[in-house]
């Protein structure tokens, strides 16, 4: 998959190992493309979550079964292997990323449409809330 350049600029700036990256899911709905060093830290985190370690094991479980290292290469280019993609039913489809704390997360239209669905009936309650909070 050919990222675009702000997302290449935004893996290269909040990496410390270059290009290394790790694709994977952790919710079997969206794709995530971590730097080596996110992915890292999240195997310490549910390797220690005494909180629900089912909840840890599990999640650990499928994003180690399902996911891949990977490079981005000159060009933005990251590997996104075929079995993700179809068992996501990402194949042949176009995709939305969002950038958020060294990884990007990739959308489905169809998970788009599900989350903003479940988004929009809440909206007036929260904005009058985080409003409140100081948002601007």
């Amino acid at each position: 998959m050919k990222l675009p350049a702000e997302i290449y600029w935004y893996l290269i700036r909040v990496s410390n190992e270059g290009s290394k990256l790790f694709v994977t899911t952790t919710d079997m709905r969206s794709i995530r493309i971590y730097t080596a060093e996110a992915w890292r830290r999240n195997q310490e985190l549910l390797a220690s979550f005494r909180e629900d370690p089912q909840a840890a094991q599990s999640l650990l479980f499928v994003a180690n079964l399902f996911g891949r290292d990977s490079e981005l290469d000159e060009q933005g280019r990251v590997i996104i292997h075929a079995e993700l993609r179809r068992r996501l039913g990402f194949e042949n489809e176009d995709v939305r990323l969002q950038c958020h704390k060294g990884r990007v997360s990739l959308y489905s239209e169809k998970l788009i449409d599900e989350l903003l669905a479940q988004a929009i009936p809440n909206l007036p309650a929260a904005s009058a809330k985080l409003e409140q909070a100081g948002l601007l």
